[in-house]
């Protein structure tokens, strides 16, 4: 991954769409040839479980958002593990733990989590623009 990647997940929650949207795009580019389509969908099912979750928790914010996070800090040992099993995953995984990371310590939890869903579901599509491996 490369340094400019990683500035530029600061402030999740504060990131403008095109800025999200660069991001993405740049991610997708640089993950094409490392990462195959199963292992990132794989990992984006795992996202789409918790932001449904995120939609359907009833109850107070505060319980709502100690749930969430403790889902999204437990995909770490799930990308770390993907990353133990084909090393060319690496930066994947540093990619998706520094977002993570933004979400779980953002002062804008809200906004920094509606932005991680984005993130996620524009870096699949980019990866896949740009001709991902499909297995």
């Amino acid at each position: 991954m490369t340094e400019n990647l990683d500035q530029l997940l600061n402030n999740l929650g504060s990131l403008e769409p095109e800025v999200i949207n660069n991001i993405a795009e740049e991610a997708g580019r640089a993950f094409k040839d490392s990462v195959k389509m199963n292992q990132i969908r794989n990992i984006y099912s795992q996202i789409t479980k918790i932001r449904l979750d995120y939609k359907q928790h009833y109850g107070k914010k505060e319980d709502k958002e100690k749930t969430i996070k403790r889902s999204l800090v437990m995909l770490k040992p799930k990308l770390a593990y993907a990353a133990g099993r084909k090393k060319e995953l690496k930066d994947f995984q540093r990619f998706f733990d520094k977002a993570i990371d933004e979400v779980v310590n953002s002062d804008d939890f809200e906004g920094a989590l509606q932005n991680f869903f984005f993130l996620a579901e524009a870096v699949v599509a980019y990866h896949k623009y740009y001709g991902g491996k499909d297995n």
